[in-house]
């Protein structure tokens, strides 16, 4: 090969000998990481109805986070919620600036407490299903989960 050729050539084999390296990938911080999700399920629906999704949210960070939305292909619309007993009846608050997440703690969604709704279900929910729910975190991202569908367990319903 002559000189001129392998000069050419120099910076051709350096781009191919780059390409067959590892990537490098930045690891993400802990104030980055997403919360643990456990637990997570929704009740059963008919087409065209509402639902609730309940789970565990484990912040790990040392930071705080929030949980800003939550969308699903399967509902019209998502929205985070908590339930408040006003005079003895059990009424609805939205959650408008995101449920926050301390660091280092859990934060439970139940049905006594905050918890996403999803209205307008595109189809009907039933024990075995599993729902794509993509969850909405302010310093985290987004986090996508599939969430299994089962009837309430007495332990999941509040105390009379």
């Amino acid at each position: 090969m002559s000189r001129s050729m392998g000069l050419l050539m120099a910076p051709v084999l350096a781009v191919i000998i780059g390409a067959c390296r590892e990537p490098t990938v930045a690891s993400p911080s802990p104030a980055q990481a997403p919360p643990v999700v456990t637990e997570p399920w929704l009740r059963t629906a008919s087409a065209g109805g509402t639902t609730a999704a309940y789970m565990r949210l484990s912040n790990l960070t040392g930071e705080p986070d929030r949980l800003l939305a939550a969308r699903s292909p399967w509902a019209s619309s998502c929205r985070i919620q908590e339930t408040q007993i006003v005079d003895g009846v059990a009424r609805p608050v939205a959650i408008e600036r995101g449920l926050p997440l301390p660091p280092g703690e859990v934060v439970e969604l139940r049905p006594t407490g905050p918890h996403i709704i999803l209205t307008g279900l595109s189809r009907g929910l039933v024990p075995g299903d599993s729902v794509p729910l993509t969850l909405v975190f302010a310093k985290s991202g987004e986090l996508q989960l599939q969430v299994p569908v089962r009837q309430p367990l007495e332990a999941d319903e509040p105390r009379r």
